[in-house]
């Protein structure tokens, strides 16, 4: 499902979550990322797998917040994210998604 930062709200994730128990793929369109997004799709999409942030300011926060969040996550494309951004703990933390794709 492919989303607007405007639908990006703990109360339509979270009926997302409750009426489709499958869910686990997001795209989301938006100019900035920041933490407090980044944490509604942790607590109210748990199960996502695959998530594409792509084109957008996010912040190296915001990164860490998704990596840590989403346990099943195995894909993360974060293409366009400032390269300057990714230090070795945001490197350590996407090694561990279970099939290590992280696009940058």
């Amino acid at each position: 499902m492919a989303v607007d930062e405007s639908l990006i709200c703990h109360r339509v994730l979270q009926h997302v979550n409750q009426c489709c128990s499958n869910f686990t793929e997001l795209k989301v369109f938006t100019d900035t990322m920041d933490a407090a997004m980044a944490a509604v799709i942790c607590e109210s999409l748990p199960s996502l797998q695959k998530l594409e942030i792509t084109d957008c300011l996010i912040s190296r926060d915001a990164v860490l917040i998704l990596l840590d969040g989403l346990k099943q996550l195995s894909h993360l494309d974060i293409s366009g994210y400032e390269i300057s951004g990714i230090t070795s703990e945001v490197i350590e933390k996407a090694s561990k998604l279970k099939v290590h794709t992280l696009v940058i």
